[in-house]
């Protein structure tokens, strides 16, 4: 006796039911990966290292703000106190950027009004305080911030160098063109790097500058001597290319 199995009344469309859901599932599941999105997207806000940052040969230029840290001058042997005005800083780099790690060459000149020099009641003001310079850099870059679609990058960086020519102008005491060469210098960096496109990118910086206190003398004229400290801050804005 052979036993005939038939279907049940409405199996056939809970079985189309159960197909039609399985496929809508397997196929949201897969949207995801064939939008080219990951399923566990990094948070905002944290460091990363992808994508790396552009590497090679590179060009700056830059430009910001100088201030010098008021402190003492030695005129002529007097002992008096010195306060600068507001400045500004210029200058161009050529380095090589390596993944995290960057090496340049930097020129820069800076110059800062001289404001007042006192000692008692001697007081005398104007005239500026200004320097050549040529530093050797190196900096490292942080992953970027914002994860895997962020370009902006923080950097530190320190740096050596010579100052090929520092020099003081004291018009209120009617002194002039005070300067000494080669003076040894070093600074410290810290800055933010936005790359704007794989050769083209953008950066904000912080520096100190320290040049200690080098002896200047008169040019021509009169034997005339000073001493000043040559220590102080910029802040800078400037613009890199990538070959």
């Amino acid at each position: 006796m052979k036993t005939i199995l038939r279907p049940t009344p409405g199996s056939h469309a809970f079985s189309s039911f159960g197909l039609a859901a399985l496929l809508f599932t397997l196929t949201l599941s897969a949207a995801p990966m064939q939008a080219g999105e990951s399923p566990l997207p990094a948070p905002v806000g944290t460091l990363t290292t992808a994508p790396t940052a552009s590497t090679g040969l590179y060009l700056e230029g830059f430009g910001g703000f100088s201030g010098l840290l008021d402190d003492g001058l030695t005129l002529d042997g007097n002992n008096y106190d010195a306060s600068y005005g507001s400045g500004f800083l210029g200058g161009a780099a050529l380095g090589y950027q390596w993944t995290n790690f960057s090496l340049e060459l930097e020129f820069f000149y800076r110059s800062n009004d001289v404001d007042t020099v006192s000692r008692g009641q001697d007081r005398f003001s104007g005239g500026d305080y200004a320097s050549t310079n040529f530093f050797l850099n190196t900096q490292y870059t942080f992953g970027s911030i914002g994860g895997r679609a962020a370009v902006i990058r923080p950097y530190l960086g320190a740096g050596i160098g010579l100052m090929q020519e520092i020099d003081i102008d004291l018009a209120g005491a009617g002194v002039e063109d005070l300067s000494s060469t080669w003076e040894f210098g070093f600074q410290a960096l810290v800055g933010v790097r936005w790359e704007i496109s794989a050769h083209w990118s953008l950066f904000t910086e912080a520096r100190y500058t320290h040049g200690g206190s080098p002896n200047l003398s008169a040019e021509s004229g009169p034997a005339r001597s000073a001493s000043a400290d040559y220590n102080g801050w910029t802040a800078l804005a400037g613009v890199r290319w990538t070959f």
